[in-house]
């Protein structure tokens, strides 16, 4: 068994989530989230979107065109499997934030899930988690939380879950 370093990360150097090791990155993990879907807000206010997912860059990364809402939120995101890290994104939007992200796929009894999480910094130690789950040939379950204080004991707050169908 891999042993866990300190702030999530194994002796391998890949994440570790809830106390498991993400597995070494495979482009195919990552494959269910190709294509043209419809997006839409299964909490809170009603949020409808769209997004858009494909290999480019010789097919070496994956390229996300993501708009949603009225103004429209619009951003886009690349990530990559890095070996000895996971996989790593960095997202890009309209309101000018750059996020930057690592983890990876968890194996579990529902199939597996995508984790990509990234800490906001040492002054302000909070974190932020992307979660793909409920995986099927025409559907998922993306949510996006946060943590106020980054300790991992601390419950995540859920801010946001989307629905993507295939268009």
């Amino acid at each position: 068994m891999t042993a866990v370093l300190h702030e999530g990360i194994a002796t391998d150097g890949l994440p570790v989530f809830d106390g498991r090791r993400v597995a070494e990155p495979d482009r195919a993990q990552f494959e269910f989230w190709l294509g043209s879907w419809r997006v839409h807000q299964l909490d809170g206010e009603p949020v409808r979107g769209r997004n858009e997912v494909a290999w480019t860059l010789d097919g070496k990364v994956l390229w996300e065109q993501f708009s949603a809402g009225r103004d429209p939120f619009t951003g886009w995101s690349f990530s990559l499997p890095v070996v000895g890290r996971g996989w790593v994104q960095t997202w890009v939007d309209n309101n000018g934030a750059y996020l930057d992200f690592a983890g990876g796929w968890l194996q579990d009894q529902d199939g597996g899930r995508m984790v990509l999480e990234r800490s906001t910094g040492r002054l302000s130690p909070a974190r932020q988690r992307m979660t793909w789950h409920s995986i099927s040939a025409r559907s998922f379950v993306w949510e996006w939380a946060s943590q106020a204080n980054g300790h991992p004991d601390e419950p995540w707050d859920l801010m946001w879950r989307l629905r993507y169908d295939r268009r």
